[in-house]
Protein backbone atom coordinates (compact mmCIF):
# COMPACT_ATOMS: atom_id res chain seq x y z
CA UNK A 1 0.00 0.00 0.00
CA UNK A 2 2.76 2.41 0.62
CA UNK A 3 4.72 1.43 -2.12
CA UNK A 4 1.46 2.47 -4.63
CA UNK A 5 1.37 5.89 -2.43
CA UNK A 6 4.61 7.15 -2.62
CA UNK A 7 4.31 6.15 -6.80
CA UNK A 8 1.20 8.96 -7.25
CA UNK A 9 2.69 11.41 -4.10
CA UNK A 10 4.14 14.64 -4.61
CA UNK A 11 5.14 14.53 -1.25
CA UNK A 12 5.37 11.75 1.88
CA UNK A 13 6.28 13.66 5.00
CA UNK A 14 6.96 11.16 8.65
CA UNK A 15 7.52 11.85 11.79
CA UNK A 16 8.13 8.42 13.21
CA UNK A 17 11.37 7.51 15.75
CA UNK A 18 14.34 7.18 14.33
CA UNK A 19 15.08 4.48 11.89
CA UNK A 20 11.47 3.43 11.91
CA UNK A 21 11.09 3.98 8.01
CA UNK A 22 14.01 2.38 7.16
CA UNK A 23 13.25 -0.55 9.37
CA UNK A 24 9.77 -0.61 7.21
CA UNK A 25 11.79 -1.43 4.05
CA UNK A 26 11.89 2.15 2.40
CA UNK A 27 15.02 3.98 3.46
CA UNK A 28 15.32 7.10 0.88
CA UNK A 29 16.99 5.14 -1.46
CA UNK A 30 14.40 3.08 -2.25
CA UNK A 31 11.69 6.07 -2.00
CA UNK A 32 13.26 7.88 -4.27
CA UNK A 33 13.72 4.68 -7.22
CA UNK A 34 9.87 4.24 -6.80
CA UNK A 35 9.32 8.05 -7.28
CA UNK A 36 12.12 10.02 -8.38
CA UNK A 37 9.55 12.99 -8.36
CA UNK A 38 8.93 12.78 -4.58
CA UNK A 39 9.81 14.77 -1.95
CA UNK A 40 10.51 13.20 1.02
CA UNK A 41 10.54 15.15 4.62
CA UNK A 42 11.72 13.62 7.50
CA UNK A 43 11.10 15.37 10.86
CA UNK A 44 13.39 14.11 13.75
CA UNK A 45 14.17 15.60 17.14
CA UNK A 46 17.28 16.30 16.51
CA UNK A 47 20.09 16.21 13.56
CA UNK A 48 23.38 14.53 12.75
CA UNK A 49 24.78 14.23 15.76
CA UNK A 50 25.64 12.46 19.04
CA UNK A 51 21.94 12.68 19.72
CA UNK A 52 20.15 11.91 16.30
CA UNK A 53 18.93 8.33 16.98
CA UNK A 54 17.35 9.71 20.18
CA UNK A 55 13.25 10.48 20.04
CA UNK A 56 12.46 13.82 21.24
CA UNK A 57 8.90 15.22 22.18
CA UNK A 58 8.01 19.38 22.59
CA UNK A 59 9.78 19.99 26.34
CA UNK A 60 12.82 18.13 24.97
CA UNK A 61 13.31 19.82 22.09
CA UNK A 62 12.64 23.23 23.65
CA UNK A 63 15.32 22.20 26.32
CA UNK A 64 17.84 21.10 23.79
CA UNK A 65 17.30 24.10 21.41
CA UNK A 66 18.30 26.48 24.16
CA UNK A 67 14.46 28.04 24.94
CA UNK A 68 13.87 26.96 28.33
CA UNK A 69 17.07 28.89 29.28
CA UNK A 70 15.26 32.04 27.72
CA UNK A 71 11.65 31.47 29.84
CA UNK A 72 11.30 31.22 33.69
CA UNK A 73 11.96 33.60 36.60
CA UNK A 74 15.49 35.27 37.16
CA UNK A 75 16.51 32.59 40.39
CA UNK A 76 14.40 29.75 39.11
CA UNK A 77 14.72 26.75 37.06
CA UNK A 78 14.36 26.89 33.17
CA UNK A 79 10.58 26.52 32.20
CA UNK A 80 9.01 25.34 29.00
CA UNK A 81 7.49 28.17 26.71
CA UNK A 82 3.75 27.65 26.39
CA UNK A 83 3.94 28.38 22.68
CA UNK A 84 4.36 24.99 20.80
CA UNK A 85 7.26 26.35 18.87
CA UNK A 86 8.94 22.37 19.18
CA UNK A 87 6.20 20.74 17.22
CA UNK A 88 4.54 23.64 15.37
CA UNK A 89 7.47 25.77 14.75
CA UNK A 90 9.28 22.47 13.47
CA UNK A 91 5.98 21.57 11.13
CA UNK A 92 6.68 25.45 9.94
CA UNK A 93 10.54 25.10 8.56
CA UNK A 94 9.62 21.32 7.73
CA UNK A 95 6.87 23.50 4.88
CA UNK A 96 9.66 26.18 4.11
CA UNK A 97 11.62 23.42 3.23
CA UNK A 98 9.21 21.10 1.07
CA UNK A 99 8.30 24.60 -0.73
CA UNK A 100 11.64 24.89 -1.74
CA UNK A 101 12.14 21.71 -2.60
CA UNK A 102 9.18 21.33 -4.82
CA UNK A 103 10.51 24.78 -6.60
CA UNK A 104 13.48 23.25 -7.39
CA UNK A 105 11.64 19.74 -8.41
CA UNK A 106 10.02 22.15 -10.90
CA UNK A 107 13.25 23.57 -12.61
CA UNK A 108 15.16 20.62 -13.01
CA UNK A 109 12.47 17.63 -12.23
CA UNK A 110 13.51 15.40 -9.47
CA UNK A 111 12.74 15.16 -6.17
CA UNK A 112 14.97 15.44 -2.65
CA UNK A 113 14.78 14.35 0.99
CA UNK A 114 13.98 17.05 3.18
CA UNK A 115 15.74 16.87 6.73
CA UNK A 116 14.07 18.68 9.85
CA UNK A 117 15.42 18.60 13.22
CA UNK A 118 12.98 19.76 16.11
CA UNK A 119 16.51 20.96 18.12
CA UNK A 120 17.75 23.08 14.37
CA UNK A 121 14.04 24.31 14.76
CA UNK A 122 13.87 25.45 18.42
CA UNK A 123 17.22 27.02 18.09
CA UNK A 124 16.51 29.06 15.43
CA UNK A 125 13.00 30.53 16.58
CA UNK A 126 14.22 31.68 19.84
CA UNK A 127 17.70 32.77 18.24
CA UNK A 128 16.71 36.83 18.81
CA UNK A 129 16.31 35.59 23.17
CA UNK A 130 19.57 33.43 22.99
CA UNK A 131 21.52 36.19 21.87
CA UNK A 132 19.68 38.55 24.78
CA UNK A 133 20.41 36.19 27.14
CA UNK A 134 24.37 36.39 26.39
CA UNK A 135 23.70 40.62 26.46
CA UNK A 136 22.44 39.94 30.42
CA UNK A 137 26.21 39.61 30.94
CA UNK A 138 26.66 43.50 30.90
CA UNK A 139 23.76 43.89 33.40
CA UNK A 140 20.11 44.57 32.79
CA UNK A 141 17.97 44.69 29.23
CA UNK A 142 15.88 47.95 29.87
CA UNK A 143 13.66 46.57 27.16
CA UNK A 144 12.87 43.22 29.30
CA UNK A 145 11.94 44.77 32.73
CA UNK A 146 12.05 42.14 35.35
CA UNK A 147 9.42 43.78 37.59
Amino acid sequence: ILTALIRGADVLVENFAPGAVERMGFPWERIREINPRIVYASIKGFGPGPYMDFKAYEVVAQAMGGSMATTGFEDGPPMATGAQIGDSGTGIHAVAAVLAALLQRERTGRGQRVDVAMQHAVLNLCRVKLRDQQRLAHGPLAEYPNE
